[in-house]
């Protein structure tokens, strides 16, 4: 990813708030067994299934986080880049470097948030196992 642009960004963002979401969907079929009647979890069960430890992770050894370059960029393409300063205000930082790292951190922890929020809010209570809309209806 030496040429980051929004789009780059963006997409990177959208591909871990739909694995984490596919992630938290498994918690609920590894759960069923064959011929089981379940009642499937709506769109928002999925979501609180959502690992927070694994969403921590992910973007804590994210290229747009780890790296200064990229965590620059990532503060230029987030609409969320001026959260840091929200929360601490003005602080004082050992280099320019950790300051645009933790910064980015913030904000694409923000970032995935909101996407896994549009993913709660499109998402019909589905059943993957039987790819049936309505399951739980």
């Amino acid at each position: 990813m030496s040429n980051n642009t929004r789009s780059d960004y963006y997409a990177y963002v959208q591909n871990m708030a739909q694995e984490l979401w596919d992630s938290a969907l498994e918690v609920f079929t590894c759960k069923s067994f064959p011929g089981e009647d379940i009642e499937w979890p709506d769109a928002s069960d999925v979501r609180c299934t959502v690992d927070d430890q694994a969403l921590n992770e992910r973007v804590d050894g994210s290229y747009w986080v780890v790296y200064t370059h990229a965590a620059r960029a990532c503060l230029m393409y987030s609409d969320n880049d001026e959260l840091y300063f929200e929360e601490y205000g003005s602080v004082e930082v050992a280099s320019w470097a950790s300051l645009f790292c933790a910064a980015a951190y913030m904000a694409l922890m923000a970032d995935v948030h909101e996407e896994l929020t549009n993913l709660e809010n499109s998402h019909p209570d589905e059943n993957p196992a039987t790819h049936e809309q309505g399951a739980s209806a």
